[in-house]
């Protein structure tokens, strides 16, 4: 570790790594290459791949897990990296603060030498929001990475690429019927 950093626990919640890098890398390549490009790559990678999960049959849950309850990478990916880090911006949207960034910042200053975990990234949005959105930020956090919505949240099974594919279509009502 160099210097005043804090750590995480990958093992044991690594949403938040894999929300914080996502969200980073996004706010890079749009700094970079354009809002445009940067929407063009949120949609692709992150909801692309929930969404192409889902199709494939993938069970949409929790995001705040141990790493070990993941079957596969594709799950993990899909429900970790993309729901996780597409909470990020909703939750920024609450700040009082044009720094999106500073959340991480103070989370990181807070743990300096410890080790930090999502309830304290939580507490450091809900500190930076305002006080009638601290509340909102609280049950963005419990939605996106507590509760099953990403359907809702994110995107739904893709019905047309799943007949394509000759795959089961899940219905809004999550039955399972047989591809056109």
């Amino acid at each position: 570790m160099v210097g005043r950093g804090s750590g995480s626990d990958p093992a044991r919640e690594p949403v938040l790594d894999e929300a914080l890098a996502n969200w980073s890398a996004l706010l890079y390549y749009r700094d970079v290459r354009g809002e445009e490009q940067a929407a063009r790559a949120m949609e692709e990678q992150l909801r692309g791949v929930y969404k192409v999960y889902r199709t494939f049959g993938g069970e949409d849950i929790e995001a705040n897990r141990a790493a070990r309850d993941f079957r596969n990478s594709f799950q993990y990916t899909a429900i970790v990296g993309s729901k996780g880090a597409l909470m990020l911006p909703i939750c920024s949207g609450c700040l009082a603060t044009r720094n999106i960034l500073w959340p991480s910042r103070v989370t990181t200053a807070a743990n300096a030498l410890e080790i930090a975990d999502m309830d304290d990234l939580r507490g450091a949005f809900i500190a930076e929001a305002p006080l009638n959105q601290r509340r909102v930020v609280a049950r963005t956090f419990d939605r996106w990475l507590s509760n099953k919505r990403g359907d809702e949240d994110i995107a739904p099974p893709d019905a047309h690429l799943a007949g394509e594919l000759g795959l089961p279509v899940k219905q809004a009502n999550q039955r399972v019927t047989a591809a056109p």
